[in-house]
């Protein structure tokens, strides 16, 4: 095992630790906070989605949901969204999205430009990582409301 930049064991870019049996959310902080303590980075693992967090853990337990709303195929820009038929309430959001600071409150834009005052950033691409945030400017964003 080599170690990455921030200290962590790292197995070989070949091998890779999957653990999908009698997962939870509980038991995946133990299985984390275990490699964390040992020295092994959690590049290491891959957690199955067994029933412990299909069926205890979901996106309306957690209040949270990601929805693709812009992909590009052959070089073309496309818009991505759902229009359930059976129930109009669901129509999903397309294009490329911004997110506005407005009075108070945030606010989505749906435009083929990026506004310029978006607060959205591009954290990932391509498996790599563009922009870091230190946990403390994360807590200091979060008690303003951004």
């Amino acid at each position: 095992a080599i170690k990455n930049e921030k200290g962590y064991k790292v197995l070989d870019p070949h091998v890779r630790v999957l653990w999908g049996d009698g997962i939870d959310y509980e038991s995946m902080q133990v299985i984390l906070n275990t490699l964390k303590a040992k020295g092994w980075s959690t590049d290491n693992i891959a957690f199955g989605s067994g029933g412990g967090l299909l069926q205890k853990l979901h996106r309306d337990t957690q209040k949270c949901a990601f929805k693709c709303s812009y992909a590009v195929g052959n070089g073309e820009g496309i818009n991505v969204f759902k229009d359930p038929i059976t129930d109009p309430g669901k129509v999903s959001k397309k294009g490329k999205l911004s997110l506005i600071k407005k009075e108070g409150g945030l606010t989505t834009h749906q435009d083929a430009n990026v506004h310029p005052d978006d607060l959205l950033v591009e954290v990932f691409r391509d498996g790599e990582i563009l922009k870091e945030y230190k946990f403390e400017d994360i807590r200091t964003r979060a008690a303003e409301g951004l």
